[in-house]
């Protein structure tokens, strides 16, 4: 399987009470996330963190949208 970098936007907002600057300064998460590629579509992006290569199993996987995706980049074929 391809070894990948994802690099995605989050969503991200404040717990509990605070000033409105402090909400007003909020930005997206700029998130990068490295594994196996899964799979890819026009909608999304799965990629998982372990493989199990004696059962064909897959451990911890992310499904990230594609609208977050930025870009992504081959670490190993």
């Amino acid at each position: 399987m391809k070894i990948v970098e994802v690099e995605w936007t989050d969503s991200c907002g404040q717990n509990g009470w605070h000033n409105v600057k402090t909400h007003q300064d909020n930005r997206p998460a700029k998130c990068k996330t490295a594994g196996y590629l899964v799979s890819q579509s026009k909608e999304h992006v799965t990629i998982c963190m372990s493989e199990d290569t004696n059962n064909n199993n897959l451990n911890d996987s992310i499904c990230i949208p594609r609208h977050a995706v930025t870009k992504i980049r081959t670490v190993k074929q």
